[in-house]
This record gives C-alpha cells, sequence and structure tokens, in this order.
C-alpha cells in the first residue's frame, strides 16, 4: 500500500511540475515572440516595411525618418511621399508624428492605433501638365516589396489595422499656382473613421482659406466634411472675410480627373467699403448679403453666379448729384439712400451678365434692368423711373422722355428706356441726347417764355449770370445733361462696387 501511495505521489509530483513546465515555456515564448515583435517594430527592417507597405497601397515612395519608442508610443520625425502615378499631388510631408499602438489587441488579431498626431501636414499639389498621361512610362521605381516576418510565426502577426483618430495641428494645402487652386495654411484637422471603409469624417478649425482671384483670405472658423477615395464632400464651413463679414460654404470635390466641382453658400454682413477702391469708400456705404454658387465646367472654365442685395446703401459726395440738386431743386440728390439695391450676377471667362438689376431710392429714383459685360464691351437696357417733381426744372422732360409705360412698376415715377453701351472704360447712353431733343422740343414748341423762366431762376441760385433768352437756358441745361452722361461713367463704378463678388 505504502508502495503504491509513493508511486501515486510521484505521478501527481512530476504532472505538476509538467504543468508548471509547460507554463513556463508559455511564458518564456510568449516573452520571446512579444520581446521579437517590440525589437522588430524598432528596427530599421520594420521601418522600410512599414514604408513599402504604404507606398504599395498608396502607390507611391515613401520614406520613413527612424522610429523612436518609449513604451506604447512611436515618434518620426518626418514621413514623406512622393506620387508614382497620376495623382494631383506633388508631395506630402507629415512632420513630428505620433502614434501610440495597444498591445493587448495585437493578440486579437489587430494593429489597433487609438490615435495618431502630426505637428504638421503639408500637401503640393501639381498642375494638370505636371500629372504624367496614363500611357506615360513612370520614371520611378515601385516600391520593394515588403520585408516579411519568420514564416514560422506570421501566422499569430495582426493581418489588419484600425485607426481610430488623426489629429493634425497644422494643415497647409499650396497650389501648383495662386490661381490654380485653393491654399490653406496653419489649419487644425481631426479625422475619424467614418462607417464605411476607407472613408473619414474631418472636422477642421482655424487656419485661413485663399481662393482663386481672391486678395483677401477667409479666416476659417470650422468645417465638417467627408472623405474617400473618391472625393471630399464639405458637409459645412463657416469663415469670416473682409471686415467682419461671414461666409458660409458646402459643396463637393472630386478626384477622379475630368469629374467637375462645386460649391455653394451664403456672405453676409459684408460692409462694401472694404471692397471699394479709396476714391469710392467716402462716397458709396451700405453692407452686402448674398447667396452664390461656384462651379467648374467640363471644358475646366469656371461659372460663378450669385444674388446680392445691399442693406443701407448711401450714395453721396458725388459733384455730379450736388448739380443736379441745384438744377431739379431737390435736395435728396446730394445724398441718396437705397432703399433697395439687388441684382443676380452670372460671371464665365470674360463675360458677366447682371440680371433683373433694382435700385431704388423711394419717392426719388428707381432703376430696373440687365447689363451684360463682354470683356471691356459693355451693352445693357434699364427702365429709368424718376419723382415727376423732380423734372419740374428740366423742360420738355415729362413731356418728351419719360413717357413710357411701366405697368408692372413702383407707383409714383415717371419712366423712360436708356441704352448702355461702349466700354468699362468709356461708357455711352442715350438719355442726354433724348433730354437734350426734348429741351429744344420744350423751347421751341411747348411754352417758351415759361421755361426761360424757370431755366434762369435756377441758373441764379446756382450762381450763374443772368442768361438772355432761350438760347441761355439751352446752354446751361448742355452742361447739367453733359454731367449726367458723365455720371453713367460713375455709375458703372458704383456698379463694379456693388459686386465686389465677381472675380477680378
Amino acid at each position: 500500500m505504502k508502495s503504491r501511495a509513493k508511486r501515486k505521489s510521484r505521478w501527481v509530483r512530476l504532472l505538476a511540475w509538467l504543468a508548471v513546465s509547460i507554463v513556463v515555456l508559455l511564458l518564456i515564448a510568449s516573452w520571446m515572440v512579444s520581446s521579437w515583435v517590440r525589437n522588430y517594430l524598432k528596427s530599421d527592417a520594420c521601418r522600410t516595411m512599414l514604408a513599402n507597405q504604404i507606398g504599395g497601397n498608396l502607390h507611391t515612395h515613401a520614406d520613413i525618418e527612424p522610429l523612436v519608442w518609449s513604451g506604447a508610443n512611436v515618434f518620426t520625425g518626418k514621413i514623406t511621399l512622393e506620387p508614382l502615378a497620376g495623382q494631383g499631388w506633388k508631395q506630402i510631408e507629415a512632420d513630428g508624428v505620433q502614434a501610440s499602438l495597444d498591445w493587448n489587441a495585437a493578440w486579437h488579431g489587430v494593429w489597433k492605433v487609438p490615435a495618431i498626431s502630426m505637428e504638421w501636414l503639408r500637401v503640393d499639389m501639381r498642375s494638370n501638365t505636371e500629372i504624367p498621361k496614363p500611357n506615360a512610362a513612370v520614371v520611378d521605381d515601385e516600391p520593394a516589396p515588403p520585408q516579411r516576418a519568420p514564416t514560422w510565426w506570421s501566422r499569430w502577426l495582426p493581418k489588419r489595422a484600425e485607426i481610430n483618430e488623426v489629429e493634425v495641428q497644422n494643415f497647409d494645402l499650396k497650389p501648383p499656382t495662386p490661381d490654380a487652386g485653393a491654399a490653406i495654411t496653419a489649419m487644425k484637422i481631426t479625422a475619424k473613421p467614418a462607417v464605411n471603409e476607407g472613408a473619414w469624417l474631418l472636422r477642421g478649425e482655424g487656419g485661413k482659406l485663399l481662393l482663386p482671384r481672391m486678395t483677401e483670405a477667409l479666416r476659417m472658423s470650422s468645417a465638417t466634411a467627408r472623405l474617400d477615395a473618391k472625393s471630399l464632400s464639405l458637409n459645412d464651413a463657416v469663415a469670416r472675410w473682409v471686415g467682419d463679414s461671414d461666409v458660409t460654404g458646402r459643396g463637393e470635390l472630386p478626384f477622379e480627373k475630368g469629374k467637375t466641382w462645386n460649391f455653394s453658400g451664403r456672405i453676409s454682413n459684408l460692409d462694401l467699403r472694404h471692397v471699394l477702391s479709396d476714391e469710392w469708400k467716402s462716397r458709396l456705404s451700405g453692407l452686402m448679403e448674398s447667396s452664390y454658387e461656384v462651379a467648374s465646367l467640363p471644358d475646366g472654365s469656371v461659372l460663378f453666379k450669385g444674388k446680392p442685395r445691399v442693406k443701407n446703401g448711401i450714395i453721396q459726395g458725388l459733384p455730379i448729384l450736388d448739380r443736379v440738386a441745384d438744377f431739379t431743386q431737390t435736395e435728396r440728390f446730394r445724398r441718396v439712400v437705397l432703399d433697395e439695391a439687388t441684382y443676380e450676377v452670372e460671371q464665365h471667362g470674360s463675360s458677366t451678365k447682371i440680371t433683373h438689376l433694382v435700385m431704388q431710392s423711394n419717392g426719388l429714383i428707381r432703376l430696373e434692368g440687365d447689363v451684360t459685360i463682354e470683356g471691356k464691351s459693355l451693352t445693357g437696357n434699364l427702365l429709368v423711373g424718376v419723382s415727376p417733381e423732380t423734372l419740374r426744372w428740366m423742360p420738355g422732360a415729362q413731356n418728351h422722355v419719360f413717357t413710357e409705360l411701366h405697368p408692372g412698376g413702383s407707383p409714383g415715377f415717371v419712366w423712360t428706356t436708356v441704352h448702355l453701351s461702349g466700354t468699362m472704360d468709356s461708357p455711352r447712353e442715350d438719355l442726354s441726347n433724348k433730354l437734350l431733343a426734348a429741351m429744344g422740343k420744350a423751347l421751341l414748341i411747348d411754352a417758351p417764355m415759361e421755361a426761360v423762366g424757370k431755366g434762369t431762376e435756377v441758373l441764379g441760385k446756382t450762381g450763374n449770370a443772368v442768361l438772355n433768352g432761350g438760347q441761355g437756358v439751352i446752354d446751361s441745361n448742355k452742361d447739367v445733361i453733359k454731367e449726367a452722361g458723365d455720371a453713367v461713367g460713375q455709375g458703372v463704378d458704383i456698379l463694379k462696387g456693388f459686386i465686389p463678388l465677381i472675380p477680378k
């Protein structure tokens, strides 16, 4: 019995030692595997493998500076990517890249990266001429195949990766030339994976956005977008522009060649004095708001549309307005308050079309019509309505010029049509000749002596010498009408001030 008990005890001890030995061996093996993995991750071979994998997935040449590990965190000074095919970018550089690794997830078959942060991310774009054609030979070498771990345990390595968040403190986007695309500087970007595999949800804060042909950059407040391999979809963007003006935007930017892009939004609280020349800042004031649409066309050109409205518009300090105020004895001409100022604008290449133009100062004057600018050529048709009271000192104007019917027009105005022609630098109109012809009819046919009396009275108030007969009245009115014709040129400048959204 005792011998049996001894034998049984030896077997128990042997099994116990065997179990302990297996556990120890497993722990040693686990430690060896973990140690090998950690040492491998710190090696140049791992750095080369990562660069090759990144390059292979993105079809780029990737270069990674030496990796520095601290526990589960890894840091590299710079990662550089250069395209090997027809990508639209020239180079991508990431500075100060740091990532954390969840070691526990590796045992479940996942390289899990809770966070990646970058101090700076720069993307340099290239023009269409710099992008190789599909049938062009690729000069760059294809990335070398990634180095693999030993086959005896490679089955235990994770086969997929998960990244929870990427944070870029400063993002820069540089177009090939200032007029060839948008430029972004110092924007903070946070990216998280979307539900769809390979897509990312982006949020941007701060920084500046400079669009083509704009001299003033947008000061970005926030932006949200969705990014995948095919496009960038801007869901919502809010920014400040010149002064205290606000800009919102949304749109679609496809990455596929030949696809067109489009953006739309609103501009509000834009003080006109921030977009006018120094000469006009004291003469024209008001706040503008507008919706806008801008899109590329299949031929590569850009189409712009807008529906601006000017609030609290005031025109003052123009010598012609003072002269008209004296002549018509209407003080309101010295400081014209625009109770309504709206229009629609469409710009494509060198062509600009202004339609549904309405400008009104209640009880004084109203303009309606369309204007087309082709290069520097100017054409347009305007319906001009004025208060009958303003015409009482202009002989023949109401009887022979402002005689057109405008059933849908605002009440209280008499109307005439004005044709615009010439160029932006030297505009012409036909209202002056109409007024001169009407004045002649009034002086010779309607009531010559009455017109002479009115003209002499007004001219006396403006400091001119008393004139002799109807000829003096004609000469004086010629001066006023000539100035009125010159005012069309000033009116074109005012119109320029009202359309600061049009790319110059």
